[in-house]
């Protein structure tokens, strides 16, 4: 019998639901003891499982923090011990680090969901950053195996840390559970959306800077000026208060009738499956699961070229243009460029990638044959998040 350890940073949030669906797909081996160790532990938790032990923070006072880092190792350095795992799955860059001072004489693996710069422009957080950066220098060479969602987290390893051995380094996607997802998709929608729009657009992402729900604002207002029949819907929490300038810009420009901001949704799947597509427009992305979801759903996508990622999963890795001038057609969807990082909350000339978003939507929309050809074409990506695929490259090159 195996026994594994997965080390989460919270039971809440995108890392939580991966490590859920890593916990879920491992309990249905008969040959695996699987654990989980939340070393964030909150009482409103999204996700909490049988085989699971909590570490919580309650050092509210000056140098806290550091208290409470240390402690978390102590904890995961004692589940090691009486666990003995032969595996131990680090799912964030500071578990990582739990796991690689911890020691323990099983495999310590760790799973990176994106690069430094990709953190920094996410947090601005110069201290976060820093710490990210000495652990990446100094800590994570110890790991067995650094397992990352995405090329672009793979080459910025290899390229900037050379005390971290290549051999060591390779690609492991998340695992999504398909079969839920689907089912989810299926369930039926309880309020009329739009009462005058036939068909909506739908945008899933948090309202933050990062994301650019403003680009899409922008360049729907463009799209549906000679649309009458058609909405935007998005999906999402306003993490940067951003909801409020969100809302004037949709009145500058005309279209507030047509746009509805939903929130945080429980099952966003739904929504997804009944929209004409999906645009996520982001500055910087890894590899983002909204964009796996709607191919799942065969709902076509439409993205600005946020990172290596997003061609894998759109099955073009070939043709990987880091400098997109325009746009590219895929087999599933469309890939525009990601030249302006400036957020605009106002009405005024579109840029280029909003021009390109534009004649993206143009060209999905007004192409009923192209259109069908991306809903109906098989994506080869989806085999790569498969349980059955994720968990045998764990164990054959772990065991």
């Amino acid at each position: 019998m195996i026994n594994i350890l997965l080390i989460e940073p919270e039971g809440k949030g995108t890392i939580a639901r991966l490590t859920n669906n890593l916990y879920l797909a491992f309990s249905k081996r008969e040959d695996v003891n699987v654990y989980i160790a939340n070393v964030n532990y909150q009482d409103n938790d999204d996700f909490i499982v049988d085989r699971q032990f909590n570490f919580m923070n309650k050092y509210h006072f000056p140098l806290g923090k550091l208290v409470y880092y240390v402690r978390c190792v102590f904890f995961i350095k004692r589940l090691k011990k009486d666990l003995t795992p032969l595996i131990t799955i680090s799912t964030s860059e500071a578990c990582s680090t739990y796991n690689v001072l911890s020691k323990g004489n099983g495999r310590n693996i760790g799973i990176f969901h994106s690069s430094l710069v990709y953190s920094k422009n996410k947090t601005n957080n110069i201290w976060k950053y820093l710490l990210q950066y000495f652990s990446f220098c100094l800590l994570y060479r110890y790991l067995d195996k650094l397992y990352c969602v995405s090329p672009d987290v793979k080459a910025f390893i290899l390229e900037n840390f050379s005390s971290i051995s290549p051999f060591k380094v390779s690609i492991l996607y998340n695992i999504h559970d398909i079969q839920q997802i689907i089912k989810l998709s299926n369930v039926s929608i309880e309020n009329l959306l739009f009462s005058s729009m036939n068909e909506y657009i739908v945008f899933v992402g948090r309202l933050d800077y990062n994301k650019s729900p403003d680009k899409v604002i922008r360049a729907f207002a463009e799209f549906s000026m000679k649309r009458e029949g058609v909405g935007l819907l998005i999906i999402g929490g306003d993490t940067h208060c951003l909801l409020h300038k969100l809302k004037n810009l949709c009145s500058e420009l005309e279209i507030l009738h047509k746009v509805i901001f939903l929130g945080n949704v429980s099952n966003p799947y739904k929504y997804i499956k009944k929209a004409k597509f999906l645009v996520l427009p982001s500055k910087s992305e890894a590899l983002p699961g909204v964009i796996i979801e709607s191919l799942i759903l065969n709902i076509p996508v439409i993205t600005t070229n946020s990172s290596m990622g997003i061609w894998d999963i759109m099955d073009c890795t070939e043709s990987y243009d880091k400098n997109l001038l325009g746009t590219f057609i895929a087999s599933k969807g469309i890939i525009t460029s990601n030249l302006c990082k400036e957020n605009c909350f106002i009405k005024s000339e579109l840029n280029i990638d909003e021009m390109n978003l534009v004649d993206s939507m143009s060209t999905l929309y007004d192409n009923d044959i192209m259109y069908q050809n991306m809903a109906n074409e098989r994506s080869l990506f989806l085999s790569k998040i498969t349980e059955e695929f994720v968990l045998n490259k764990i164990l054959l090159e772990n065991v």
